[in-house]
């Protein structure tokens, strides 16, 4: 299938990889047999400095939107129907007893960006590293309602990817 029709249209249309997922149920009890274990998976922080383990447990597990276990679903859903996930954080700022000073910086968001927004939009370097990923979003820009371009750089970004060769995202 060509990307278009098997990814979906920028930002409306869901691609014949999506809607097979939605509604057939064959597909639909082996994806749900294949990514609960992974959602469901014991999650732990084992690191050499006990404090540090504390707090990325504590951001992870109770400040995180959405919560680690959305993220988790979504990261294998979209693994396994369209081979990748892409979520960009967001930092936040609050109070902690497990910082020094008590105020900590910490990853308040990871926003889901759907694969059928940036399937056409992965931009490298010339030593083919990824930089950023161009989505196509539905919304108010400065010419008004419609679709627009927003640049991501790469390290805002969090990227699943399933079987993932040389560039190929």
């Amino acid at each position: 299938l060509q990307s278009y029709k098997g990814h979906g249209l920028t930002g409306l249309v869901p691609g014949v990889y999506e809607r097979v997922a939605m509604t057939d149920p064959l597909i639909c009890a082996m994806l749900a047999a294949i990514t609960n274990p992974m959602v469901d998976a014991d999650f732990s922080i084992d690191g050499p400095d006990q404090q540090i383990n504390d707090f990325l447990e504590q951001n992870l597990l109770s400040w995180l939107e959405p919560t680690w276990a959305e993220v988790m679903r979504a990261a294998a859903y979209g693994l396994f129907v369209h081979g990748f996930s892409v979520f960009e954080r967001a930092l936040g700022r609050r109070q902690s007893r497990l910082v020094k000073g008590g105020q900590a910086i910490f990853l308040a968001r990871l926003a889901e960006r759907l694969q059928r927004t940036v399937i056409d939009g992965w931009h490298e370097d010339d030593q083919g590293r990824l930089v950023e990923v161009e989505q196509k979003a539905i919304g108010v820009a400065h010419a008004g309602y419609g679709y627009h371009q927003v640049m991501i750089p790469a390290e805002r970004l969090l990227l699943f990817s399933n079987q993932r060769k040389g560039n190929c995202y």
